[in-house]
């Protein structure tokens, strides 16, 4: 590698160096507006959440909002495929 390249890495930002997003999350297709199917089985979920960022929470303030997130996450459906017994 020249001492050019070396250069020219160091610029670059890190999302200028990213591969594609499907090697690290491989959809197959959306099925709704927030729901995709993975192209190894499964399904996936979007979130987006609305509001003040991290930076302006105070620590007890984030906490309770991680905390809510967890619960709504905890009554999602769990893959049948991993629970199952073979009959």
């Amino acid at each position: 590698m020249t001492r050019a390249n070396t250069e020219l890495q160091k610029q670059n930002p890190w999302f200028a160096k990213a591969g594609a997003a499907s090697s690290i999350v491989p959809i197959s297709r959306f099925v709704g507006p927030n729901i995709f199917a993975l192209k190894g089985g499964g399904y996936g979920c979007l979130f987006s959440l609305t509001g003040l960022d991290e930076e302006a929470l105070t620590d007890l303030e984030l906490e309770s909002r991680v905390r809510s997130i967890e619960g709504a996450l905890r009554g999602l459906p769990e893959d049948r495929a991993s629970t199952s017994t073979p009959a």
